[in-house]
């Protein structure tokens, strides 16, 4: 049930904020905080946060991303006999599609695309981005086609109304160019998160991933899954080796993103090699190679 209590403490007012009502907890969220002291307790939608109360507008983008990780509107149990893949391509650049698709169907796995449907048959951020051929063959060959906003804001930025408007739009640019798809995943763009859009997408989606490195394992929240970047940029593919004998050794639920896939990639692709590297390893470690929809279902509904 809602409840909203205050409390004083040494080190100043402290509230126990009620996160049921969206519009209450906007403002909460939106006011400054000093610093978060401690999530105490989550469940069904609900969650205790302690903190303190300091006049609005010091509060950093760093302290909302923290708050909204402790908030976990909605956790699953992990049921899976052996341990989980995903492969996603965020964005997505055709690369991904042209040389990424190549490598899925060499190894006969399939993979999840986070489709932004503004971004289709542009150039952004120097890269030729997918075309409407592309999301089409990418459906018919059995693959996840995934949401993220239609126009790629972040969540932290976006209120609820302009969250809501865009996730409708990429939804409908999807059905309209594919058929009557459902998308059932989302990823947070840039792996922004705030918990008025954590709590919203929860209700709207069966899973939705951030960028936080980790696998998924245990009770594990599905509004913000863990997952690990193959970047050039940002690790070498000896941690993500490492990752995948993690998620191996403790049948846990590992999703890899990246974007580009091309010899020369960006800071946030992976090099062709690399891909089918990481297929190679997951494979010897006996892991099954699934699309994020599909791991879903089976991590969570499979006995030990």
């Amino acid at each position: 049930m809602p409840h909203r209590t205050n409390h004083a403490s040494e080190g100043g007012a402290i509230r126990i904020a009620d996160v049921s009502d969206d519009a209450g907890y906007a403002a909460h969220e939106s006011a400054s905080l000093e610093t978060t002291e401690r999530i105490t307790s989550h469940s069904h939608g609900d969650i205790i946060i302690k903190m303190h109360l300091v006049p609005v507008g010091v509060a950093s983008d760093k302290i909302r991303r923290a708050i909204a990780r402790a908030y976990r509107p909605r956790v699953v149990e992990q049921r899976n006999a052996v341990g989980t893949l995903s492969v996603c391509f965020d964005d997505f650049p055709r690369t991904a599609w042209t040389e990424g698709g190549r490598i899925l169907r060499d190894h006969g796995v399939r993979g999840t695309f986070y489709v932004c449907g503004r971004l289709c048959e542009t150039t952004w951020d120097g890269q030729a981005m997918f075309t409407v051929d592309d999301i089409q063959a990418i459906h018919a060959e059995g693959h996840e086609l995934a949401c993220q906003t239609f126009q790629h804001i972040s969540c932290l930025r976006a209120g609820r109304s302009e969250l809501e408007s865009s996730v409708r739009t990429n939804q409908a640019f999807v059905r309209e160019h594919v058929g009557d798809v459902k998308l059932r995943s989302f990823a947070y763009p840039y792996g922004d998160a705030s918990v008025t859009s954590k709590r919203f997408l929860v209700r709207r989606f069966d899973s939705v991933r951030g960028v936080d490195a980790g696998v998924n394992t245990g009770t594990f929240d599905i509004g913000q899954l863990k997952a690990v970047g193959l970047e050039v940029g940002k690790r070498p593919f000896e941690d993500v080796e490492e990752w995948v004998m993690r998620a191996a050794a403790r049948r846990a639920w590992i999703v890899v993103y990246t974007h580009d896939v091309q010899p020369s990639p960006s800071h946030y692709g992976c090099r062709p090699e690399d891909l089918d590297r990481l297929l190679r390893v997951a494979k010897a470690a006996g892991l099954r190679i699934l699309p994020v929809d599909s791991a879903l279902q089976a991590v969570t509904s499979e006995g030990p």
